[in-house]
C-alpha cells in the first residue's frame, strides 16, 4: 500500500515528468492512493487522454491474475497517472 514517507521518497528520487501509475479495484485502497499521492506537491494528475497509457504501461498486454478475475467478474477498475512536476 501507499504510504506518504514512499511517495515523500519518491518525489526527491524521481525524475521530472516521471510517471506513476496506480490501479486496483477496491475503492477504498484507489481513493486513499489518490489523496496520498496528490497531497504531494510535487505530482500532478493526468488525465487518461493526455498520455496513451496501455501502450506505455503494459505494452504486451499481459494480465495478472487478478486483472483476469476483476474482468471476467465485470468489476470495477479504477486507475490513475501522475507526473512528477
Amino acid at each position: 500500500v501507499i504510504q506518504p514517507d514512499l511517495i515523500r521518497l519518491l518525489s526527491n528520487k524521481m525524475r521530472k515528468e516521471s510517471l506513476i501509475f496506480i490501479k486496483t479495484d477496491v475503492k477504498e485502497l484507489f481513493n486513499y492512493m489518490d489523496f496520498t499521492i496528490s497531497n504531494n506537491l510535487n505530482f500532478k494528475q493526468l488525465q487518461n487522454i493526455d498520455l496513451f497509457y496501455p501502450e506505455n504501461f503494459n505494452p504486451n498486454k499481459i494480465k495478472t491474475n487478478r486483472e483476469k478475475y476483476v474482468i471476467e467478474r465485470r468489476l470495477n477498475i479504477f486507475e490513475r497517472i501522475y507526473i512528477k512536476t
